[in-house]
């Protein structure tokens, strides 16, 4: 540049409430006949479903356990540090 001081930075960020996640009425705009309608949990749709593989994620989590052989315990113990590791530097 032209010897000036100049700072360049980009902040990325976010954060989601599974928790407030709406269930779906799919034929809602079309209009619904009488008789029963299935509602679709947002939370599976748009976020814990592999559109890949066309499966829960939690299925992919099961898999990557069985191939790479890591144990229940290990999973707890890896999640219990990361918590522990979390609320020290919090």
């Amino acid at each position: 540049g032209s010897g000036s001081d100049q700072q360049f930075g980009i902040l990325a960020g976010g954060m989601e409430s599974m928790s407030n996640v709406p269930r779906y009425l799919a034929q809602s705009r079309s209009g619904m006949s009488l008789g029963h309608t299935r509602l679709i949990d947002g939370v599976i749709h748009d976020g814990l479903w592999d559109a890949y593989n066309d499966q829960h994620m939690g299925m992919c989590g099961e898999k990557c356990a069985r191939d790479y052989r890591i144990t229940r315990e290990e999973q707890d113990s890896y999640a219990a540090e990361s918590y522990r590791r979390a609320k020290e530097a919090w």
